[in-house]
């Protein structure tokens, strides 16, 4: 075979998925981060966690009050 026939062969021959990705995948790069103002954030993904600086709320709160309760406990109350 010649060289271009050769090169033809390889060209022609399947890569497997996994080694394809692969590949892919270790020729990426993160972006750099942005410095966005809030309101123009929509649609990105935070470079780093952002953490408070203190406990928000400063007291203890309920969102949501409700009550619990077991189906063994209230199975018959209907009746």
């Amino acid at each position: 075979m010649t060289a271009t026939a050769d090169a033809e062969a390889a060209a022609n021959e399947l890569t497997p998925l996994a080694d394809y990705l692969g590949s892919v995948l270790r020729r990426l790069r993160a972006l750099p981060p942005l410095d966005l103002d809030l309101t123009q954030a929509y649609g990105n993904v935070l470079a780093e966690d952002v953490v408070a600086p203190h406990a928000f709320p400063a007291f203890d709160q309920s969102a949501v009050d409700g009550y619990a309760a077991r189906w063994e406990d209230i199975s018959g109350a209907g009746r």
